[in-house]
């Protein structure tokens, strides 16, 4: 098999994407950014939580979680069938801001959490055979993107080259089709390099 890596550029909102493994079987994944914990409306998680069962991806990364502990990212995995669910934030000696989860239909193995010189951090975990990063990189300037997405790349090459890998998050990337969501000044800071 062929090593890929594949980037799921999201601000807000969903992306979905299939990987063919060798024994023609596919492995979905869903990447979320769950936008401050679903901003603590709880029915709009339900409405999440209805749709994630019709789409039924056998994994889900989110981004900014905010409000879940372990426990919660568990009883949220599990009212749409995920057995398993990790999760990066305080409870796990990790300051992060907007924590980051991984929830799954397979176990979830080799988690590590890394916030080391990054912005939000980075999760690590394998599933199923695929080595899965999710991130959330640096909203305010170039040179923290890029000195985040470095690190995360640096660790995806110490892998073996045959191995498969998916880094996926909220990369705070600048996209035609979201601009009409820009202000001035959110623009501004995001383009701004330094």
């Amino acid at each position: 098999m062929k090593r890929f890596i594949v980037f799921l550029l999201l601000i807000i909102g969903f992306s979905s994407w299939s990987v063919a493994q060798e024994v023609d079987s596919t492995l979905s994944i869903l990447n979320y950014n769950a936008y401050h914990g679903f901003s603590g409306d709880e029915d709009l998680e339900n409405k999440y939580i209805e749709w994630v069962r019709a789409v039924d991806p056998d994994i889900v990364a989110y981004q900014e979680m905010n409000g879940y502990n372990q426990n919660d990212i568990g009883e949220l995995a599990n009212s749409y069938g995920h057995p398993y669910a990790v999760i990066m934030n305080r409870e796990f000696g990790v300051p992060v801001t907007h924590p980051l989860a991984i929830t799954s239909k397979f176990p979830i193995l080799n988690v590590e959490r890394v916030m080391d010189n990054m912005w939000h951090g980075y999760m690590y975990a394998n599933i199923k055979g695929i080595h899965l990063f999710t991130t959330h990189l640096a909203p305010f300037t170039l040179h923290d993107r890029k000195k985040d997405i470095r690190k995360i790349i640096a660790q995806a090459g110490l892998l073996p080259e045959d191995e498969n890998i998916i880094i996926a998050g909220d990369l705070n990337s600048l996209s035609p089709r979201d601009s009409s969501f820009y202000g001035e000044r959110l623009l501004n800071s995001m383009k701004r390099i330094e």
